[in-house]
Protein backbone atom coordinates (compact mmCIF):
# COMPACT_ATOMS: atom_id res chain seq x y z
CA UNK A 1 0.00 0.00 0.00
CA UNK A 2 2.93 2.41 0.59
CA UNK A 3 4.10 2.16 -2.63
CA UNK A 4 0.38 2.59 -4.36
CA UNK A 5 0.65 5.69 -2.07
CA UNK A 6 3.95 6.81 -3.67
CA UNK A 7 2.69 6.36 -7.11
CA UNK A 8 -0.68 8.35 -6.23
CA UNK A 9 1.78 11.22 -5.26
CA UNK A 10 4.09 11.01 -7.95
CA UNK A 11 1.26 11.14 -10.90
CA UNK A 12 -0.43 14.41 -8.68
CA UNK A 13 3.16 16.24 -8.46
CA UNK A 14 3.45 15.33 -12.61
CA UNK A 15 0.13 17.25 -13.12
CA UNK A 16 -2.39 14.71 -13.61
CA UNK A 17 -6.21 15.51 -12.65
CA UNK A 18 -7.58 12.38 -12.77
CA UNK A 19 -7.04 8.70 -12.27
CA UNK A 20 -8.89 5.16 -13.17
CA UNK A 21 -8.71 2.33 -11.53
CA UNK A 22 -8.90 -1.04 -13.57
CA UNK A 23 -8.55 -4.56 -12.57
CA UNK A 24 -5.26 -5.67 -12.81
CA UNK A 25 -1.71 -6.05 -11.58
CA UNK A 26 1.04 -3.21 -10.41
CA UNK A 27 4.45 -4.45 -9.76
CA UNK A 28 5.61 -7.75 -8.77
CA UNK A 29 5.05 -6.97 -4.91
CA UNK A 30 1.10 -6.82 -5.20
CA UNK A 31 -1.56 -9.29 -6.07
CA UNK A 32 -4.75 -8.82 -8.38
CA UNK A 33 -6.72 -8.93 -5.60
CA UNK A 34 -5.40 -6.09 -3.37
CA UNK A 35 -3.80 -3.66 -6.10
CA UNK A 36 -6.03 -2.49 -9.24
CA UNK A 37 -3.70 -0.84 -11.67
CA UNK A 38 -3.72 2.91 -11.65
CA UNK A 39 -4.05 4.24 -14.28
CA UNK A 40 -3.05 8.13 -14.90
CA UNK A 41 -5.21 10.26 -17.13
CA UNK A 42 -2.68 12.81 -18.50
CA UNK A 43 -0.28 12.48 -21.60
CA UNK A 44 2.82 11.90 -20.20
CA UNK A 45 4.66 11.30 -17.16
CA UNK A 46 7.74 10.04 -15.26
CA UNK A 47 7.96 7.68 -12.62
CA UNK A 48 11.47 6.85 -10.58
CA UNK A 49 12.78 4.26 -11.68
CA UNK A 50 11.55 1.44 -8.56
CA UNK A 51 8.26 2.91 -8.52
CA UNK A 52 5.42 -0.08 -9.95
CA UNK A 53 3.58 1.11 -13.36
CA UNK A 54 0.79 -0.32 -15.05
CA UNK A 55 1.88 -2.99 -17.46
CA UNK A 56 0.37 -2.76 -21.01
CA UNK A 57 -0.64 -6.87 -22.18
CA UNK A 58 -0.47 -6.01 -26.00
CA UNK A 59 2.90 -4.19 -25.44
CA UNK A 60 4.99 -8.22 -25.48
CA UNK A 61 8.42 -6.04 -27.22
CA UNK A 62 9.70 -2.91 -26.09
CA UNK A 63 12.37 -0.55 -27.74
CA UNK A 64 16.03 -0.56 -26.29
CA UNK A 65 19.05 1.21 -26.53
CA UNK A 66 20.52 0.32 -30.32
CA UNK A 67 24.02 -1.37 -29.92
CA UNK A 68 22.99 -3.26 -26.37
CA UNK A 69 22.14 -6.92 -27.24
CA UNK A 70 21.79 -9.20 -24.51
CA UNK A 71 20.53 -12.77 -23.66
CA UNK A 72 19.64 -13.50 -19.96
CA UNK A 73 18.30 -17.02 -18.99
CA UNK A 74 17.56 -17.49 -15.64
CA UNK A 75 16.71 -21.56 -14.09
CA UNK A 76 14.31 -21.07 -11.04
CA UNK A 77 11.93 -17.85 -11.36
CA UNK A 78 9.11 -19.71 -9.14
CA UNK A 79 8.61 -19.29 -5.36
CA UNK A 80 6.22 -20.20 -2.84
CA UNK A 81 6.82 -19.51 1.08
CA UNK A 82 10.79 -19.01 0.25
CA UNK A 83 12.11 -17.30 -2.81
CA UNK A 84 12.75 -18.95 -5.91
CA UNK A 85 16.31 -20.86 -5.81
CA UNK A 86 18.23 -19.96 -9.15
CA UNK A 87 19.94 -22.68 -10.25
CA UNK A 88 21.18 -21.47 -13.43
CA UNK A 89 21.97 -18.08 -14.63
CA UNK A 90 23.49 -17.61 -17.86
CA UNK A 91 24.09 -13.96 -20.14
CA UNK A 92 25.54 -13.23 -23.41
CA UNK A 93 26.36 -9.74 -22.82
CA UNK A 94 28.78 -7.13 -25.27
CA UNK A 95 32.65 -7.56 -24.85
CA UNK A 96 35.63 -6.04 -25.91
CA UNK A 97 36.95 -9.31 -27.69
CA UNK A 98 33.50 -10.32 -28.96
CA UNK A 99 30.74 -11.32 -26.65
CA UNK A 100 31.42 -12.45 -23.17
CA UNK A 101 28.95 -15.40 -21.84
CA UNK A 102 28.69 -15.86 -17.97
CA UNK A 103 27.22 -18.81 -16.21
CA UNK A 104 26.33 -19.21 -12.31
CA UNK A 105 25.18 -22.40 -11.48
CA UNK A 106 24.43 -23.90 -7.95
CA UNK A 107 22.30 -26.71 -7.87
CA UNK A 108 20.67 -26.40 -4.50
CA UNK A 109 20.75 -24.42 -2.10
CA UNK A 110 23.29 -25.93 0.23
CA UNK A 111 25.84 -26.19 -2.95
CA UNK A 112 28.63 -23.93 -3.78
CA UNK A 113 28.06 -21.44 -6.59
CA UNK A 114 30.70 -22.11 -9.68
CA UNK A 115 31.32 -18.94 -12.13
CA UNK A 116 32.08 -19.17 -15.62
CA UNK A 117 33.19 -17.40 -17.98
CA UNK A 118 33.58 -17.78 -22.15
CA UNK A 119 33.64 -15.77 -25.25
CA UNK A 120 32.32 -16.11 -28.22
CA UNK A 121 32.78 -14.04 -32.09
CA UNK A 122 30.63 -11.38 -33.33
CA UNK A 123 29.88 -13.91 -36.42
CA UNK A 124 28.84 -16.34 -33.47
CA UNK A 125 26.38 -14.57 -31.47
CA UNK A 126 24.92 -13.28 -35.17
CA UNK A 127 24.09 -17.08 -35.66
CA UNK A 128 22.53 -17.75 -32.56
CA UNK A 129 20.59 -14.42 -32.76
CA UNK A 130 19.14 -15.55 -36.10
CA UNK A 131 18.06 -19.01 -35.04
CA UNK A 132 16.47 -17.50 -31.89
CA UNK A 133 14.52 -14.82 -34.43
CA UNK A 134 14.01 -17.76 -36.76
CA UNK A 135 12.05 -19.37 -34.02
CA UNK A 136 9.51 -16.70 -33.80
CA UNK A 137 10.56 -15.61 -30.35
CA UNK A 138 8.64 -11.76 -30.74
CA UNK A 139 5.10 -13.87 -31.48
CA UNK A 140 5.52 -16.23 -28.16
CA UNK A 141 3.12 -14.97 -25.37
CA UNK A 142 4.13 -13.78 -21.76
CA UNK A 143 1.93 -14.30 -18.84
CA UNK A 144 -0.83 -11.89 -18.07
CA UNK A 145 -0.59 -9.84 -15.61
CA UNK A 146 2.87 -10.19 -15.35
CA UNK A 147 4.49 -12.91 -12.64
CA UNK A 148 1.02 -14.77 -12.42
CA UNK A 149 1.83 -17.73 -13.43
CA UNK A 150 4.83 -20.15 -15.12
CA UNK A 151 3.05 -20.45 -18.66
CA UNK A 152 6.05 -22.07 -20.03
CA UNK A 153 6.15 -25.15 -17.37
CA UNK A 154 10.15 -25.07 -17.58
CA UNK A 155 11.02 -23.07 -14.28
CA UNK A 156 12.38 -20.72 -16.53
CA UNK A 157 12.42 -17.45 -17.54
CA UNK A 158 14.32 -15.19 -20.69
CA UNK A 159 15.08 -11.76 -20.85
CA UNK A 160 16.30 -11.05 -24.41
CA UNK A 161 16.92 -7.82 -25.88
CA UNK A 162 17.47 -7.47 -29.84
CA UNK A 163 17.97 -5.23 -32.51
CA UNK A 164 16.02 -2.61 -30.71
CA UNK A 165 13.28 -5.15 -29.28
CA UNK A 166 13.20 -7.02 -25.93
CA UNK A 167 10.77 -10.25 -25.26
CA UNK A 168 10.48 -11.36 -21.32
CA UNK A 169 8.98 -13.82 -19.53
CA UNK A 170 8.18 -14.71 -16.33
CA UNK A 171 6.54 -16.78 -13.15
CA UNK A 172 5.28 -16.02 -9.65
CA UNK A 173 7.91 -15.08 -6.77
CA UNK A 174 5.60 -15.98 -3.72
CA UNK A 175 3.16 -17.39 -1.94
CA UNK A 176 0.67 -16.55 -4.09
CA UNK A 177 -0.03 -18.22 -7.26
CA UNK A 178 -2.37 -17.05 -10.13
CA UNK A 179 -3.46 -17.76 -13.27
CA UNK A 180 -2.55 -15.87 -16.36
CA UNK A 181 -5.18 -14.63 -18.91
CA UNK A 182 -3.06 -15.31 -21.54
CA UNK A 183 -1.66 -18.77 -22.12
CA UNK A 184 0.88 -20.64 -24.13
CA UNK A 185 -0.49 -23.65 -26.70
CA UNK A 186 1.62 -26.77 -26.54
CA UNK A 187 3.42 -25.91 -30.01
CA UNK A 188 4.36 -22.56 -28.10
CA UNK A 189 6.17 -24.53 -25.30
CA UNK A 190 7.73 -26.42 -27.39
CA UNK A 191 9.54 -23.68 -28.88
CA UNK A 192 10.29 -21.94 -25.99
CA UNK A 193 11.68 -24.92 -24.56
CA UNK A 194 13.94 -25.21 -27.81
CA UNK A 195 15.13 -21.78 -27.34
CA UNK A 196 15.86 -22.84 -23.45
CA UNK A 197 18.10 -25.74 -24.71
CA UNK A 198 19.92 -23.87 -27.72
CA UNK A 199 20.52 -21.54 -24.72
CA UNK A 200 22.19 -23.80 -22.75
CA UNK A 201 24.01 -25.78 -25.17
CA UNK A 202 25.82 -22.38 -26.17
CA UNK A 203 26.85 -21.05 -22.97
CA UNK A 204 28.16 -24.91 -22.11
CA UNK A 205 30.72 -24.97 -25.19
CA UNK A 206 32.31 -22.12 -24.62
CA UNK A 207 32.06 -21.33 -20.88
CA UNK A 208 34.96 -22.93 -19.45
CA UNK A 209 37.33 -20.78 -17.73
CA UNK A 210 36.41 -20.24 -14.01
CA UNK A 211 36.23 -16.92 -12.40
CA UNK A 212 35.48 -15.43 -9.04
CA UNK A 213 31.81 -14.33 -8.00
CA UNK A 214 32.62 -10.66 -8.01
CA UNK A 215 32.92 -10.66 -12.08
CA UNK A 216 29.78 -12.48 -12.81
CA UNK A 217 27.89 -9.87 -10.50
CA UNK A 218 29.58 -6.61 -12.12
CA UNK A 219 28.30 -8.54 -15.80
CA UNK A 220 25.08 -9.17 -14.16
CA UNK A 221 24.60 -5.34 -12.72
CA UNK A 222 25.29 -4.42 -16.70
CA UNK A 223 21.98 -6.36 -17.83
CA UNK A 224 20.07 -3.55 -16.06
CA UNK A 225 22.29 -0.38 -17.06
CA UNK A 226 23.55 -0.86 -20.42
CA UNK A 227 27.45 0.80 -20.31
CA UNK A 228 26.43 3.98 -22.12
CA UNK A 229 23.69 4.70 -19.27
CA UNK A 230 25.85 3.79 -16.16
CA UNK A 231 26.17 7.71 -15.52
CA UNK A 232 22.87 8.86 -16.15
CA UNK A 233 19.99 8.63 -13.88
CA UNK A 234 17.43 6.65 -15.73
CA UNK A 235 13.49 7.13 -15.22
CA UNK A 236 10.74 5.13 -17.07
CA UNK A 237 7.72 6.80 -18.35
CA UNK A 238 4.43 5.77 -19.46
CA UNK A 239 2.46 7.34 -21.94
CA UNK A 240 -0.71 7.43 -24.09
CA UNK A 241 -0.79 6.21 -27.66
CA UNK A 242 -3.37 7.18 -30.07
CA UNK A 243 -5.39 4.61 -29.48
CA UNK A 244 -5.67 5.57 -25.76
CA UNK A 245 -3.97 2.90 -24.26
CA UNK A 246 -0.66 3.38 -21.69
CA UNK A 247 2.57 2.06 -23.12
CA UNK A 248 5.65 2.11 -21.72
CA UNK A 249 8.90 3.78 -23.24
CA UNK A 250 12.52 2.64 -22.92
CA UNK A 251 14.52 3.76 -20.19
CA UNK A 252 15.57 7.56 -20.76
CA UNK A 253 17.11 10.19 -18.46
CA UNK A 254 14.93 13.70 -17.41
CA UNK A 255 17.06 15.79 -20.48
CA UNK A 256 15.59 13.36 -22.93
CA UNK A 257 11.46 13.68 -21.95
CA UNK A 258 9.80 16.37 -23.65
CA UNK A 259 6.11 17.36 -23.88
CA UNK A 260 4.90 17.33 -26.94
Amino acid sequence: MINLLMLVITMMLHGCSSFEFNDGFVGGAFTKSLAPSLICKFREIELPVGLPFPQEPDKVTSEIEAGFETIALTEGIVGGFIPPHVRLKIIFLPGSDGVEIWIKSQPDRTAKSRYLKGTISIAEFDDLKATIQDKQLWNLPVELPRGSQDIYQLDTGLDIRLQKRSWSNGGPEGCVHGKSEIQASDEQRKIFRQLVELIKRKANQHARTQVEAKFFESAEKKLSRPPDQEQQSPTRTIREDNSGHNIRDRQTTNQAIKEH
